[in-house]
């Protein structure tokens, strides 16, 4: 073990007590009073959080705040200001479409004023979900693991019998023909559910940071996807560049598959039967949309398909894992996959997959962002 991976495991009490001021470390600290005008910005700028200085100073919380923030932060500022405690809460703001947590902290710095911070706790909430969301796949796949383990030798056992009967098939009455025929059908959607348990067990960290290119990855599987479909006319043009992502190909690779099949699926057996795929850049990652001309979702289905064991299929043609496993895969990129019943082109269902350009790590309290074309990577100490 190196000296500094060493460190890293074992820092020292200093170290420790480090990391947890710069944890604490406000974003936004303000001088208000109490009636909750912006008195003072003793921070440097935050446009994504708030606003400019000069736009701030001079204004009241109103302005800035819902009427239910607006009551936490009169209930906070009245304590604070009558028992000289530091009184805290925190709230949730949509900042640029997406959903981010704070945390507000007030001090009376008199009896007309108050110190305000705001602590940004979105990357530390983000990541304690992550961490709560692994324990939860790792008991699952403990928990896969013995279930494979108890259940694969019987129904290996029932396989083995059904091939030793079979040259005696022939000779059985037709009832009884249907019947075997309905065990082994049975024991094959046995063996099929526990294959796809086992997904989330499987240790696929050693492949992770593989540059991978989404446009082969999609052209392989429609490839695959052309003969046993070749009634469903596909909709494709690949992009003028190769769109790439950072990840592990395999469990990509088996995400585009598994929804570019079941797009195909639901189209088939219907008039003109088609799909549409399209791949297109955004500013932090790629946008994959999948649609087909099929019946669509109702409802309650669109609430429910990427939960275990639900499928719209035949019990035989599917074991209601596939979207549970491709949601655990997209989501371990850190990226998101979304279902809608509005398919703009086709009318049927209209998947959406984003996937981030680099996946973001957090080791030891330290968050790192991997910027394409620098060198190095830049960190901020959470």
């Amino acid at each position: 073990m190196t000296e500094t991976r060493s460190a890293q495991l074992n820092p020292l009490p200093h170290d420790q007590a480090y990391r947890a001021l710069l944890r604490l470390m406000p974003d936004l600290v303000f001088r208000m009073s109490a009636q909750g005008d912006f008195l003072e910005v003793l921070t440097p700028d935050h446009p994504d959080l708030l606003g400019a200085a000069s736009d701030i100073v001079g204004t009241n919380k109103t302005q800035w705040l819902s009427q239910e923030h607006c009551e936490a932060w009169d209930q906070a500022a009245q304590e604070a200001l009558a028992t000289g405690e530091i009184y805290s809460y925190t709230y949730t703001l949509d900042v640029g479409g997406q959903q981010r947590w704070f945390e507000a902290r007030m001090q009376a710095l008199g009896p007309h004023e108050l110190l305000t911070t705001v602590r940004n706790l979105t990357a530390i909430r983000e990541a304690h979900e992550q961490k709560l969301k692994r324990s939860k796949m790792e008991a699952l796949g403990e928990i896969a693991q013995q279930l494979a383990h108890h259940i694969n030798t019987p129904t290996a056992t029932i396989m083995l019998s059904l091939k030793e009967l079979e040259p005696l098939k022939a000779e059985l009455e037709e009832d009884d023909q249907i019947s075997l025929e309905k065990i082994e059908q049975a024991a094959e959607h046995i063996k099929t559910v526990i294959e796809k348990i086992l997904l989330v067990s499987k240790d696929t960290s050693s492949k992770w940071g593989e540059s991978v290119t989404l446009t082969e990855l999609i052209d392989d599987s429609l490839e695959r996807l052309r003969g046993p479909f070749s009634e469903v006319e596909i909709l494709w043009e690949a992009p003028d560049q190769d769109l790439k992502v950072e990840g592990n190909q395999q469990l990509i690779r088996q995400v585009l598959y598994h929804v570019l099949k079941n797009a195909c699926e639901a189209a088939l057996n219907l008039h003109e039967p088609a799909i549409r795929v399209e791949l297109e850049a955004e500013e932090n990652g790629i946008l994959l949309t999948i649609e087909d001309s099929g019946p669509g979702l109702s409802g309650p289905i669109q609430e429910t398909i990427f939960e275990p064991f639900f499928s719209t299929k035949a019990a035989r043609d599917g074991a209601g894992l596939g979207l549970t496993v491709c949601r655990m895969i997209v989501e371990e990129h850190q990226g998101t996959i979304e279902a809608d019943d509005d398919s703009p082109y086709l009318g049927g269902t209209c998947i959406q997959i984003r996937l981030p350009y680099k996946r973001m790590r957090t080791d030891f309290g330290v968050t790192t962002w991997k910027i394409p074309g620098l060198d190095e990577p830049l960190t901020n100490l959470k």
